[in-house]
């Protein structure tokens, strides 16, 4: 049986040949990557640069041969970073920061550290209309966000899997 189609059983209230299985499909069921390197080592697969997912919560995108090897029914597909919005990190010290692209500074200690806290948010002294009004907020509606959702969400539908966006 195809994800889909168990899945699509399963969300229908009826009985599939199995449980659906998702690992890395949402934001909710995915795993921090310090648990999926280990998670990689004891599958025995090769060691390999994690992509993360979610970047102040530190949850891995989960690839393809853990997918197929743990038989997942979901994959995600998600929306790219808007124009012009580049991730760089900066060196605090004892910390290692970033600005989302809401301007929200996030930092995680060096040491130790297994998530990004929030430490500046750009409207925390904001206390009149006004100052809300100047705010730059991020564009929702940037097409580069949505550049590759059609070829990603096909290509895990040729595959046979359920989509999540």
């Amino acid at each position: 049986m195809l994800s889909r189609d168990r899945m699509r059983l399963a969300l229908d209230h009826q009985e599939p040949d199995r449980v659906p299985f998702d690992l890395g499909g949402t934001g909710l069921t995915t795993i921090h990557v310090t648990a999926y390197r280990n998670l990689r080592q004891y599958l025995g697969l090769p060691a390999v640069d994690v992509r993360v997912a979610h970047l102040a919560e530190q949850l891995a995108d989960v690839d393809e041969d853990v997918a197929d090897r743990l038989q997942t029914d979901v994959r995600p597909v998600r929306p790219c970073l808007p124009h012009g919005y580049r991730l760089a990190f900066e060196d605090q010290g004892t910390y290692e920061a970033y600005l989302d692209e809401w301007c929200i500074g996030w930092r995680k200690p060096k040491d130790g550290g297994f998530y990004y806290d929030m430490y500046h948010h750009p409207l925390a002294a904001a206390d009149s209309v006004q100052e809300l009004a100047s705010f730059r907020f991020p564009d929702p509606v940037d097409p580069a966000r949505f550049a590759s959702l059609r070829s990603d969400a096909q290509a895990m539908v040729a595959r046979g899997k359920a989509v999540v966006l």
